[in-house]
């Protein structure tokens, strides 16, 4: 399994027992593979079956310390309880409808609970930025892939965020993004493990075009024509834990596959890193070993 110096940090992969990593024969054409589905004419998604990493494939994409490289690196970490505690307290995951909790995050409830949760999810600061913090995105449950356009009424499918609109040879450098499951079921990022330089390089560039005369879309598009059977990850994440990845410099998108409800989320762009994941482990297991010797 081939992912070219991106690796996924998940300290707690194994504590559940559950399947973690899974893996598509590769990619295709939207419009060909749902056809029921509003997707752009050059928009591609995972193609099926999905099927679980084996053990040498998870052993190769997870790494086991913190990485500091940020620009290169996925994780899953767990959110504290107590961070989510006020907004888990709206019963956002419960509403009736997506308006009903657009309507919900308008109430005099929403701005104090959503402050504490920020201020935690902050205390993953790798260096400081200009962090932005979003409102909860909802989607329907379902979804092959999340991200949709308003303005041209289609779903993205695969793609790489663009907020910082850095140089195409300087996107490990731009910010990534940290986002909390608040639903119910689990949810899935999706990413194909090769860094935007490098799926440049295979598109056939042979140096960063400016981006200004050719999208993401067309670099994309390029690459997974050229390389149909080239894999996607997706990854589980699950209630209550949240993906750290960068997105402005890997092919992605979130997944509600296999949900019921709502699918909703709590995102803040800034520049984040994985210490605090490790530290509240050994918090954890530090606690464990000392209730064991009373």
């Amino acid at each position: 399994m081939e992912n070219c110096g991106l690796s996924i940090f998940c300290p707690h992969a194994d504590e559940d027992g559950k399947p973690r990593i899974w893996l598509s024969p590769g990619t295709g054409l939207a419009q060909t593979l749902n056809p029921r589905v509003p997707y752009g004419k050059s928009s591609f998604i995972p193609r099926e079956p999905w099927r679980q990493a084996t053990s040498q494939e998870t052993k190769e994409l997870l790494c086991t310390e913190a990485s500091d490289d940020i620009g290169h690196c996925v994780g899953i970490v767990k959110i504290s309880s107590e961070a989510l505690r006020p907004l888990h307290a709206l019963r956002l995951a419960h509403a009736p409808s997506e308006a009903a909790i657009l309507q919900m995050v308008k109430s005099e409830k929403y701005p104090p609970a959503k402050t504490i949760l920020a201020e935690y999810l902050i205390g993953y600061r790798h260096k400081h930025g200009d962090e932005k913090i979003h409102d909860p995105i909802v989607n329907g449950p379902g979804l092959t892939t999340t991200t949709y356009d308003y303005q041209n009424k289609y779903f993205l499918g695969l793609h790489l965020d663009s907020w910082n609109n850095m140089p195409y040879d300087l996107r490990h450098q731009s910010p990534n993004r940290i986002s909390v499951n608040l639903g119910l079921q689990d949810r899935y990022f999706l990413f194909i493990g090769i860094p935007f330089a490098t799926v440049m390089e295979r598109a056939g560039y042979t140096s960063p075009p400016n981006p200004q005369d050719v999208p993401t879309t067309d670099i994309i598009k390029s690459f997974l024509a050229r390389f149909p059977d080239q894999p996607v990850v997706k990854v589980r994440v699950s209630p209550g834990e949240a993906y750290i990845a960068p997105t402005e410099n890997i092919i992605h998108d979130g997944s509600s596959e296999g949900q019921t409800g709502p699918d909703i989320h709590f995102t803040i762009r800034g520049y984040f890193g994985f210490t605090r994941a490790v530290e509240e482990k050994r918090g954890f297991f530090s606690k464990l070993v000392n209730s064991l010797r009373r």
